[in-house]
């Protein structure tokens, strides 16, 4: 991946979406659609791309998947659904998609065809008995300690193989992000400080790495039939089960298809000089800023759960009115998911 810098636009969401989509080697068609069955030539979008950031980035360190297994946490985050119309913002919506798909396959008309396909996927996603190893299910070690079988997912990177990547590989991997406005606080010994809106004059975000990270369903998965089904509503999803399946709150209404991994991330955020004068807000005294979906703070790296940077911080004044904060990681821990991209079948 080369170097990414946006031009600055109104918010992070906007100014994530512009460096996504002028990444050519990340990024194929965002909407895609087949001849619909009206007959009358129309076509029917069958899926969409939505990028949602993360309210605060979550630690991207999960542990190695043992052989013959998926870790719990992994697991838990491919498989969960998104709330319906989050905006934004990713918000989990608590059922989960492997769940949806194996019901929405139960909707499907016995007409359906490829008959063959369809047969396949329901076989294969019937659970395993007991003890039993199946193709497109791995162990998961759940909270009483316990192997149970869960449908498979992997990942076009871990987290281990992509910081040895990053860190071996020449190529320019540095993202920079420009916005006008966002949430931002300033916490000090004494209190924390809200930056009005309209004290804020520019945000950047900065990381040294960043990369677009897919999810693989396994193969109890097989979108060709989501495909089909969408283009061929009346036929295969008769009687009002298009809207059961594809409907808001549907089965498979949308899934988390990839996430957006940054390394060593750092913020400068210029405020109204005499606001933070006004805030008495000095470099020696800040304790956290929290910015972008970031919460730098100058405490452990292992504290609140290790969401947040270890960090320094900078201030000056930057003339004209305007005083700037900075906030940078001091080391690398772990890369940091910012952002999700949810396909959207509904």
């Amino acid at each position: 991946m080369t170097k990414i810098s946006t031009t600055q636009t109104q918010d992070m969401h906007s100014a994530l979406t512009q460096a996504i989509r002028s990444e050519p080697s990340l990024i194929g068609g965002h909407e895609k659609s087949l001849k619909g069955d009206a007959g009358d030539g129309s076509t029917v979008v069958v899926s969409a791309e939505e990028i949602q950031l993360m309210g605060i980035a979550q630690p991207w360190d999960w542990k190695p998947d043992p052989v013959g297994q998926i870790t719990m946490e992994k697991f838990q985050f491919c498989d969960l659904e998104p709330a319906k119309d989050s905006g934004k913002y990713f918000s989990p919506g608590g059922q989960s998609f492997s769940s949806g798909y194996r019901d929405f396959l139960a909707l499907l008309s016995p007409d359906f065809q490829p008959q063959s396909i369809l047969s396949a996927v329901k076989t294969t996603n019937q659970p395993p008995t007991s003890g039993a190893s199946k193709s497109g299910w791995l162990n998961v070690l759940n909270n009483a300690g316990q192997l149970e079988q869960k449908p498979s997912y992997s990942t076009s990177e871990s987290p281990e193989g992509w910081i040895a990547q990053v860190s071996t590989q020449n190529t320019e991997h540095k993202l920079t992000l420009e916005f006008e406005s966002g949430d931002v606080s300033v916490a000090t010994s004494s209190k924390e400080v809200s930056v009005p809106p309209d004290q804020v004059y520019k945000i950047q975000i900065t990381a040294t790495a960043w990369q677009r990270i897919q999810i693989f369903p396994g193969t109890w998965y097989n979108q060709a039939i989501i495909t089909i089904a969408k283009a061929r509503e009346s036929q295969y999803l008769a009687g009002g089960m298009a809207q059961v399946a594809f409907g808001p709150g549907g089965l498979i209404n949308s899934r988390v298809s990839e996430f957006v991994v940054a390394m060593m991330p750092s913020a400068v955020v210029t405020m109204d000089e005499q606001f933070a004068s006004s805030q008495q807000i000095q470099a020696s005294d800040i304790q956290q800023v929290k910015v972008g979906g970031f919460h730098f703070s100058k405490g452990s790296p292992e504290s609140a759960a290790k969401l947040q940077p270890q960090s320094v911080f900078q201030s000056a004044s930057a003339g004209s009115g305007k005083t700037t904060i900075s906030a940078s990681e001091t080391h690398a821990t772990h890369p940091y998911i910012l952002a999700v991209i949810i396909q959207k079948f509904g």
